[in-house]
């Protein structure tokens, strides 16, 4: 990835991020077991919604600088990883939705939010990336 096609990086995902927010949103009023799931969703995707707007900002302003400050390949690596975690997020809400559809809880449930908890906690990495990256370009 270069410097021209972060951008459009980024916009794929914003959309991604709003994708996952609508899917999240609705869980919460169909199953009591996801909510507390839910909200962690919501705060971690606002979270890396927000640094992508930051990351944006920077990038209409100075791209030199931000090719003096930052690794592109750390960059890309860190873009790469949202992008999964946000493919992986929509896949497993998606099941999440088929179980709730199924049952209001059970091992179909529990084993979906396992799941969305181990992909949190791999874009949380990504988030701490992130907020990295927007630190040295601050400096």
């Amino acid at each position: 990835m270069d410097l021209a096609s972060v951008p459009s990086t980024i916009v794929s995902l914003l959309r991604s991020a709003e994708s996952v927010r609508r899917r999240t949103r609705l869980l919460i009023p169909s199953n009591t077991h996801a909510d507390r799931l839910a909200q962690s969703v919501l705060q971690k995707v606002s979270t890396t919604e927000a640094s992508l707007l930051r990351l944006r900002g920077f990038l209409e302003s100075d791209k030199i600088a931000i090719c003096e400050a930052i690794s592109l390949e750390q960059l890309n690596t860190v873009l790469t990883g949202c992008l999964r975690r946000f493919s992986e997020l929509e896949s497993d809400l998606s099941t999440v939705q088929a179980a709730d559809s199924r049952a209001n809880s059970g091992p179909d449930w529990t084993q979906c939010g396992r799941r969305l908890t181990v992909v949190l906690e791999r874009l949380q990495l990504y988030n701490v990336s992130l907020a990295f990256i927007l630190k040295s370009l601050e400096q």
